[in-house]
């Protein structure tokens, strides 16, 4: 994944989360805006985002922008709020509420050992992204457990 293709996704993951503010019309992703501390939050509509975009850059698309501007949209999104989401310790997060459901009673010593048999590593947190894809895939091969 090239510079560019890493800050577009960048912005257009950040616009899923994003709000306005209805007294400065700025683009946060908090509950309160950093800028004038406005509690009133709309959602972005095309028209918002566009403004937003030709204010940083002066150009209403990142199809047109430099990987400087677009480096520019990221940064005022991190001034405004954004925090981007940890993938990993969000895949942790699905693999135990779903191996929870699937594996019932003990699914923690059961995945425990799942994870030791197979990665040879004592822990979720110490697996890389593919380790754990692997291990989200054993969990959702399994049907979901009945308690009797």
């Amino acid at each position: 994944m090239t510079d560019r293709q890493r800050l577009l996704a960048k912005i257009h993951i950040a616009l899923k989360s994003a709000k306005v503010c209805c007294e400065c019309r700025e683009i946060v992703f908090v509950k309160r805006c950093p800028l004038c501390g406005g509690e009133r939050l709309r959602a972005v509509s095309e028209i918002d985002y566009r403004g937003f975009l030709k204010e940083i850059t002066g150009k209403t698309s990142c199809k047109f922008m430099s990987n400087d501007e677009l480096q520019r949209v990221v940064e005022r999104f991190y001034k405004n709020g954004f925090k981007p989401v940890n993938m990993k310790k969000r895949m942790i997060f699905r693999i135990k509420k779903e191996a929870e459901n699937r594996l019932g009673k003990n699914w923690e010593k059961r995945l425990a050992g799942f994870v030791l048999k197979r990665m040879k590593k004592d822990c979720l947190e110490k697996l890389n992204k593919r380790e754990l894809r692997q291990v989200w895939g054993f969990v959702r091969g399994i049907k979901i457990h009945q308690e009797a």
